[in-house]
């Protein structure tokens, strides 16, 4: 049964992993620069 979670899991994660591939090659430019920029601000922040 754990090894069925397991699986269920990694898959998951494929799928969630290829989703976010997909949405940021159809981020534009000015989008990228708000992410990065909230990105950095997170990190300043720690």
């Amino acid at each position: 049964l754990e090894k069925d979670s397991d699986a269920m899991i990694e898959q998951l994660r494929s799928v969630s992993k290829r989703r976010i591939g997909e949405k940021i090659a159809t981020l534009s430019k000015k989008e990228l620069s708000k992410i990065e920029y909230g990105i950095k601000e997170m990190l300043v922040l720690r």
